[in-house]
């Protein structure tokens, strides 16, 4: 039995893998602090969930708190971090599994964190033992379109659904995944012991122009047309997210087995959900470009 660690559960994808960690039998789950445990007693339909009590083989880190000491002191211990594909910051066209720093800059303070984090994990004596699972932009369960938490209210999806006019390039394809592929292909590449960065993501065939993306949020918020989408030249804002920045490769995820279901066949269902619980486009995302990032560690 493979013993792990939970680290930040009550996130929207922590919820996730501790729901897909809830339904092996090969391992032995515990949480390592008790953050939001009564609502993800609710969410997940279980009680009581097992706080941490005893050894363990391997921490998932799904938040941003630092566990590289703790695995650099104890040999037998693994590190699966969740971060995220926009590492790649600025960086135009592909972006693979194995790159880092390619003299990209970064949107915001979140991204360049995150780069940050990365490096220090591959610089250490213990990257053998070091697995990150960089996830784009991530969104509730494919099945279902729920979630743990809509707080954020998913900024970017939120925003291609209310706004008529957005500055962006329509052609542009942008990279959403459901929790519950993140979750799956995290816990898994956590049991197997493989080593390495892999990206959960939909890469550029499976990913989605931005053109589609808001007509379809559009039509489920129920207007008629999706916003249009103006050229830099004349956009009074700048969503960096909307034109087109780094691609990401999946070669390493597709190898392992994993494949993210296209967008097409399960946007609408998390967008309709997220309309059940009224959200509302966030006005730090109309302000500015720049608090894009902050809204977006929510989704993490």
């Amino acid at each position: 039995m493979t013993r792990i660690l939970l680290n930040g559960a009550a996130t929207l994808v922590g919820a996730e893998v501790l729901r897909a960690l809830l339904a092996r039998r090969d391992v032995v789950v515990m949480l390592a602090d008790a953050r939001g445990i009564h609502r993800l007693e609710r969410y997940l339909g279980v009680s009581p969930l097992p706080l941490a009590a005893g050894a363990y083989d391997v921490v998932i880190n799904c938040s941003s708190e630092d566990w590289l000491d703790r695995v650099e002191r104890k040999p037998s211990l693994r590190l699966v971090q969740l971060s995220t594909t926009f590492v790649g910051g600025t960086r135009r066209g592909l972006f693979t599994e194995f790159d880092l720093d390619l003299g990209q800059q970064f949107h915001n303070a979140w991204e360049r964190s995150c780069f940050a984090m990365e490096q220090r994990l591959r610089a250490s004596q213990a990257s053998g033992r070091i697995t990150i699972v960089r996830a784009s932009h991530t969104l509730g369960r494919a099945a279902t379109g729920d979630a743990f938490d809509l707080g954020g209210a998913y900024p970017l999806l939120s925003a291609l659904a209310s706004s008529s006019l957005l500055g962006g390039d329509a052609r542009a394809r942008i990279d959403f995944v459901p929790a519950d592929y993140v979750a799956a292909a995290t816990v898994a590449l956590a049991i197997s012991g493989t080593g390495g960065t892999f990206h959960l993501a939909s890469g550029w065939d499976a990913s989605i122009p931005v053109r589609n993306a808001a007509a379809l949020a559009a039509h489920t918020h129920g207007r008629r047309r999706g916003a249009l989408l103006l050229p830099r030249a004349i956009a009074w804002r700048n969503p960096a997210y909307f034109y087109q920045g780094p691609v990401f490769d999946t070669f390493l995820t597709e190898r392992f087995g994993f494949k993210p279901p296209r967008v097409e066949s399960w946007l609408e269902t998390v967008t309709k959900v997220a309309e059940e619980r009224a959200w509302k486009a966030p006005r730090a995302f109309e302000e500015s470009a720049g608090n894009v990032g902050r809204e977006v560690r929510l989704w993490q």
